[in-house]
């Protein structure tokens, strides 16, 4: 049986992004550079992915050629990227390229919004938003769920199982 993961906010190759936010990434995760950040995250996404489940990667990955080398070991994988606000159309078009990856725009999983950035609640219909950009900083309301690195902790991703029974 294949799972469903989202992921969103990884910054690669962002140096200061371990220091954001009170030092979250590097208290949480362990690191003390970025070389260790951007392991860090590589390590989550390959032992955790398996070849039947499809990750979503919700924007905001940071170092265009970091992020097209870390996908590119995943392509066993099913790989929905959907762009951030600091992701540039270099570094989507070499994304692009990879096979199997799916550069996709706001879509819907099982009657949940899946955006980057959280949507304006009238815009929400009924539906919960699964989304990034806001790091640890969460809409205090239960129909947001959000992705980001920081609010997923120490596992990086988050599994579809895990959100259901949130619900």
């Amino acid at each position: 049986m294949s799972n469903i993961w989202f992921t969103s906010d990884w910054h690669l190759g962002h140096k200061r992004v371990i220091t954001f936010e009170d030092n979250i990434r590097a208290r949480v995760m362990g690191v003390s550079t970025i070389e260790e950040h951007d392991e860090m995250i590589k390590a989550a996404v390959l032992s955790t992915i398996g070849k039947r489940d499809i990750l979503y990667v919700m924007g905001d990955n940071g170092n265009e050629q970091a992020t097209f080398d870390i996908l590119q070991e995943c392509l066993a994988m099913q790989i929905r990227f959907l762009p951030g606000n600091h992701d540039r159309d270099t570094g989507i078009a070499l994304l692009a390229t990879l096979p199997k990856l799916k550069v996709w725009p706001p879509a819907t999983y099982k009657q949940h919004w899946l955006t980057h950035h959280p949507i304006h609640p009238c815009e929400l219909w009924g539906r919960k938003n699964i989304h990034g950009h806001v790091h640890s900083k969460s809409v205090k309301d239960e129909n947001y769920i959000n992705v980001s690195v920081e609010a997923a902790g120490p596992k990086i991703l988050v599994n579809f199982n895990d959100i259901k029974s949130g619900e």
